[in-house]
């Protein structure tokens, strides 16, 4: 069951990043910040895996998986509120793009733990 699961989340994700790029592409009609949004997007996980297995690991994974997903779910419902009342920015999109990989990179090393050691 958590395999199917998994496996929705993962496509809803791809399918965000991937929306996402296409709506800077269309917003400024500008090949090179959807790239540069793409590329900047592999940065966090590059800078901050290291990091991430100590701040797992000195906290619980449960409480640590459930805030992740909340300031994800939450910044992913203000990106499309912004974006319904037409007020959404360039630099908005970054900054949630950015900070949901930012989460995404917690929760992945908490599920690995979770997944091993069930606490």
């Amino acid at each position: 069951m958590i395999l199917q699961g998994q496996f929705v989340s993962v496509m809803g994700d791809m399918i965000y990043e991937i929306a996402l790029g296409f709506w800077v592409l269309v917003f400024t009609g500008s090949p090179v910040l959807m790239g540069i949004l793409m590329v900047t997007s592999l940065l966090p996980g590059v800078l901050l895996a290291p990091f991430a297995g100590v701040v797992v690991d000195r906290t619980s994974r449960k409480k640590l998986m459930l805030i992740m997903d909340l300031i994800r779910g939450l910044t992913i419902i203000l990106l499309v509120i912004a974006a319904f009342m037409s007020i959404l920015q360039l630099w908005v999109v970054f900054l949630v793009y950015h900070s949901g990989n930012r989460g995404c990179i917690l929760w992945a090393r908490s599920y690995v733990g979770f997944a091993k050691n069930g606490s």
